[in-house]
């Protein structure tokens, strides 16, 4: 018979074996959760300058018809969210300011939306939390859009010039920067599929905007030097600081690793997804044939494609040393990838569970894109910058973020045989559920439910508590 006593004992028992046997971290790990501004402020401040605002409005778009109009008010109720993160036992929250916001209209700053944001970071700084600061975050200025977007040939130097005008604004206040996030999203929605903002559906503009991106982040990050510099330690003890460029890192293997097929198609898929972009930003190198090749065996008619012309813009500005501090890792899935006759690859879905989007939960992927992404930019910092499930009934996620954990801890600290990922930090996608661009609020990543019909009232989840005694088994 067990007493109840010790019934009450068991948990805080397991809770003191577990941070026995569990790897510690450091104090200077960055332990965070993660949001971004469309997602969460609503309009208050201008969004409506952004060019998601009309694509939301226009029916169809969106699922449910949802808009970002309210999204979780978190311009207002930065405070309460700031709050939950810290109860969480966070140490700093990744975030994003608006441009659309910032700079409504060529070269006109908002001085209200600027001492906004210092409000916020600076209570941020005051609770103990370190931001982190995405310049760029899923939307541009309606007035960008409107000349040429991404296509502009001026659009890195606007970017640019907007990135540094932030930097000496907030530089009191951050000195960890992400320049884009997921920029082979951006140029996948938006200029090859369509299925964003500018709605375009073509290789040759893909590959315009993917070269101007990372013109972007590289002009983005030599102004940002230049008004904060930065000296990157190889210490993990010491706190990490500069700028990243933020990347979606997903799995894709093949269908059937006997058939060469899926395994070439597999690999395909995986430099065009993975690293063509992150390595043409970090090291301004892009390799024609291998863009063609990657475009080809996605199935799209690249036709008159001049690759080496464009490829050129890339290989022959700023040349040098690595153009980044640290990489930013945001991993979701696993998927499986089949050779087809079509010329299109066939994109499955492993056996066993999904996410409320579908997507595998596969967290044993955290240990390999880790270390896949130190392969491919040694001696350079990571961070993952993002990481979570759809699930809003809670059903996977505390599983899932202990699981995922063990991983990380197998990266960063190296096993059997394998040597430690220099990882200097973990940020939970995310705090709060928000608003998931074409899904609207359909599903919910956030470790605290937002109830959209009771007053935008925060409910922490479960796995909100999991997390907190996953980061002091490790502190």
């Amino acid at each position: 018979m067990v007493f109840p006593r010790l019934l009450l004992a068991l948990p805080l028992l397991a809770l003191t074996l577990e941070s026995q046997s569990t790897p510690k971290y450091g104090a200077e790990f960055l332990w965070g959760t993660a949001i971004s501004a469309h997602q969460v402020e609503g309009l208050t401040g201008g969004g409506q300058n952004a060019d998601w605002y009309p694509f939301e409005h226009t029916p169809g778009n969106i699922l449910n018809g949802d808009t970002a109009d309210v999204a979780t008010d978190h311009w207002h109720r930065y405070p309460t969210d700031f709050a939950i993160a810290k109860e969480i036992g966070t140490n700093t929250i990744r975030t994003s300011v608006a441009w659309e916001k910032i700079e409504p209209s060529p070269g006109a700053f908002s001085e209200d939306v600027i001492q906004h944001y210092r409000a916020e970071f600076e209570l941020m700084k005051t609770m103990g939390l370190r931001p982190m600061i995405t310049l760029m975050h899923g939307t541009v200025p309606l007035w960008f859009e409107s000349r040429g977007g991404w296509l502009a040939s001026d659009a890195p130097q606007q970017f640019a010039n907007y990135a540094a005008y932030v930097v000496r604004r907030l530089g009191d206040l951050c000195d960890l920067w992400g320049t884009i996030n997921e920029p082979l999203v951006l140029v996948g929605d938006g200029y090859l599929t369509g299925i964003a903002p500018p709605q375009l559906r073509s290789p040759l503009a893909a590959v315009e905007a993917a070269i101007n991106l990372v013109l972007a982040h590289r002009l983005a990050t030599a102004a940002i030097h230049e008004i904060q510099p930065t000296t990157v330690s190889d210490r993990p003890d010491l706190p990490l600081r500069g700028v990243g460029l933020v990347n979606g890192l997903d799995l894709f293997d093949p269908y059937d690793p006997d058939n060469p097929l899926d395994v070439i198609t597999a690999e395909l898929v995986t430099e065009f997804e993975n690293w063509l972009i992150p390595q043409a930003a970090v090291y301004g190198t892009l390799e024609p044939k291998t863009l063609a090749a990657a475009l080809a065996g996605l199935g799209h008619h690249t036709g008159n494609i001049n690759f080496h012309r464009l490829a050129e813009k890339v290989n022959t500005f700023i040349p040098g040393n690595p153009v980044v501090d640290w990489i930013g890792v945001n991993y979701y899935t696993r998927t499986l990838i089949q050779f087809d006759f079509t010329g299109l690859p066939k994109f499955i879905v492993p056996a066993g569970p999904t996410g409320d989007d579908g997507h595998a939960i596969y967290p044993a992927g955290t240990e390999r894109i880790l270390r896949d992404t130190a392969k491919r930019f040694p001696l350079i910092p990571l961070v993952m910058t993002e990481n979570g499930v759809a699930d809003a009934k809670d059903q996977y996620r505390p599983q899932f973020i202990r699981d995922t954990l063990s991983y990380l801890d197998k990266a960063r600290f190296g096993h059997d045989g394998l040597p430690p990922i220099d990882v200097r930090g973990y940020y939970h996608w995310s705090l709060t559920d928000n608003f998931e661009w074409q899904s609207g609020y359909a599903i919910r990543f956030g470790l605290t439910a937002i109830e959209y019909d009771q007053d935008l009232e925060r409910l922490p989840r479960p796995t909100a508590e999991v997390y907190h005694q996953q980061i002091l088994a490790r502190q």
